[in-house]
């Protein structure tokens, strides 16, 4: 796929979202696909994601480790996020930055 036609594909594809109708589609195939497939489609998403995160990429060797760094903070954040909801269903008095206590 050509990076014209996978920029129209990210653009219909990228609003969540996506409806049962959209990723269940011949062309959702095949933007999954150039995404994993052709690097100049790669490059532009992973670009396009970094841009997304506030990171600036530019500050990095290349962008293979820019998008590494990308993947690290999303996962930290997944592990953040279910800390919270363990802490949150239990109850359990936490500090709010030392200061004072908070109910969950």
């Amino acid at each position: 796929m050509d990076l014209k036609r996978f920029k129209k594909h990210h653009k219909r594809f990228n609003n969540f979202p996506l409806s049962k109708n959209e990723w269940q589609t011949p062309d959702y195939e095949e933007y999954l696909e150039a995404i994993h497939r052709d690097k100049k489609c790669h490059d532009w998403y992973v670009t396009e994601q970094i841009k997304k995160a506030g990171i600036n990429y530019k500050r990095f060797c290349c962008l293979f480790m820019t998008e590494e760094l990308l993947i690290s903070r999303f996962n930290i954040a997944l592990g953040v996020a279910k800390i919270y909801q363990v802490i949150q269903s239990s109850g359990v008095l936490i500090k709010n930055r030392g200061s004072d206590t908070v109910e969950c």
